[in-house]
């Protein structure tokens, strides 16, 4: 679980672009150091954002629905492995869709709904992995020197320059400057590189700028 104060969401094209890779190195670290800190080997089962701050219901009328409504404004917020035990043990109230978890089981069956956020075991373990070398892809560029101020742009036109404090220190031009293009990729395309084990494109790291040095 990654604390945070206020709610976040786990977009696996953000992890597949390494935009959000802290929630799943978590996990992996975890997952690897358990034999050390648990004794004997562990699988994933979830990794979730948690947010700190209580939610204010203001529901006077009916505690019950007031709890409820609390509760969904504070579900944990990622990825759960595709297991029906595993997913009672997080919610032992479980009718449907939880009411902690992003996770729900069929009333008929017992099995786990399709969803994105639940992944079939050897998927969530890949991801893991994809994670663990996505990191050391980009920390081999960050030793190589690649340094510049080239910040990404998604399909939809967004850059993370309008909440950077650095701006007066990069010298970035906005929006008139030479961004890195993220392709849009939804859950299906992302597991299926996954799967594959296909690491980014060219494109999706920083690299020397036209006709100069990125250092």
């Amino acid at each position: 679980i990654d604390y945070k104060s206020g709610r976040r969401s786990l977009p696996l094209a953000d992890v597949y672009h390494g935009l959000a890779l802290q929630l799943p190195l978590y996990l992996a670290v975890a997952v690897a150091g358990a034999p050390q800190w648990l004794g004997r080997p562990a699988q994933p089962a979830g990794a979730y954002y948690l947010p700190l701050a209580e939610p204010i219901v203001d529901d006077p009328g009916d505690g019950d629905k007031a709890d409820r409504r609390r509760l969904a404004a504070a579900k944990l917020a990622g990825l759960t492995v595709r297991d029906a035990a595993v997913i009672r043990a997080m919610d032992r109230r479980i009718a449907g869709w939880s009411e902690i978890v992003q996770a729900g089981l069929s009333d008929r069956t017992g099995e786990p709904f399709q969803d994105d956020r639940v992944a079939p075991l050897p998927d969530l373990e890949a991801l893991l992995a994809f994670a663990r070398a996505r990191a050391a892809q980009l920390a081999g560029a960050i030793l190589a020197g690649r340094v510049a101020a080239h910040p990404y742009r998604r399909a939809d036109g967004s850059v993370p320059c309008g909440s950077c404090p650095f701006g007066s220190v990069c010298r970035f031009e906005g929006r008139f400057g030479w961004h890195r293009e993220l392709p849009s990729l939804g859950p299906d395309d992302v597991w299926q590189r996954v799967r594959a084990g296909r690491q980014q494109e060219a494109g999706d790291l920083p690299r020397p700028l036209p006709g100069g040095d990125d250092r």
